[in-house]
């Protein structure tokens, strides 16, 4: 899959867009109906205000975007230029061109998750981060949360529908993260702009994972020690270790962060 592709070359021509995915193209499609998401508006409409995100409907089979929503301007772009015929390429041309492999890399592996595992499909929740442009030049942090809603008799994805978020509060660095969260497991995966590498997947430990749920909790970093049989010193090495993996701001965007994507339950 996707062989052939340099993850070096400038992405910014529709021809580079569609090469990066012919090799992924759905078999055995099925007719999209695109009057099904449009009927959708006011709804989406409404969930894009109240909750501050942008919603996009992708066709995996087109690569063509179906449906924009985004009332409360988190891209800052006149929305009817992402559902037009090179919209994906005027889309994947804002982000910053540090980082735009790395995110490319990283929607690649959530993507080939999906298609090995097509007994979730429609039950995996792909979280990824990156750096986007608005209209006015200026940047911002995101997260695509992106889920199967259409897919073939094999299971492989047709249609996704994604969430927008501006985490700019919440992320910090030229670092990016991709959460893979199925009703069975999370994956992590970490790309360093930096140094342009991609690391293994991983989880968190189970002392983490403890350490995490009590933070959201509220709890402070002595209780914490106290309700583990730990030491203080212990306690704030796995809390930054945890900050590290998420590249998060603070211990506050940790948990928001740690809740939006499922690593943790509210």
């Amino acid at each position: 899959m996707f062989q052939g592709f340099s993850y070096t070359q400038i992405y910014n021509t529709i021809e580079k867009v569609e090469a990066y995915w012919k090799t992924f193209k759905p078999t055995n499609s099925t007719s999209i109906n695109l009057n099904k998401w449009e009927d959708q508006d006011n709804f989406f409409r409404q969930l894009s205000f109240h909750h501050c995100v942008a919603i996009m409907v992708w066709d995996a089979v087109t690569n063509r975007f179906l449906y924009v929503a985004d009332e409360s301007g988190v891209f800052g772009h006149d929305i009817s230029l992402f559902t037009k015929e090179n919209g994906v390429d005027f889309s994947l041309g804002n982000f910053h061109p540090d980082c735009l492999n790395g995110y490319l890399i990283l929607q690649k592996c959530g993507i080939e998750y999906c298609m090995d595992h097509p007994k979730y499909a429609g039950k995996i929740i792909l979280s990824c981060d990156g750096v986007y442009k608005r209209n006015n030049g200026s940047y911002f942090k995101l997260m695509q949360q992106a889920v199967i809603v259409e897919a073939n008799s094999e299971g492989q994805p047709l249609v996704f529908l994604s969430y927008i978020h501006d985490i700019s509060h919440l992320k910090k660095g030229f670092a990016s993260n991709l959460i893979i969260k199925t009703p069975c497991e999370v994956e992590i995966w970490n790309y360093d702009f930096e140094r342009k590498t991609l690391g293994k997947p991983y989880v968190f430990t189970s002392h983490e994972n403890k350490i995490l749920s009590l933070l959201r909790d509220g709890k402070q970093t002595k209780q914490i020690a106290e309700m583990l049989c730990s030491s203080p010193h212990t306690v704030d090495t796995h809390r930054r270790n945890l900050l590290k993996k998420t590249n998060c701001v603070d211990t506050t965007a940790l948990v928001t962060y740690a809740r939006m994507t499922g690593l943790i339950h509210h």
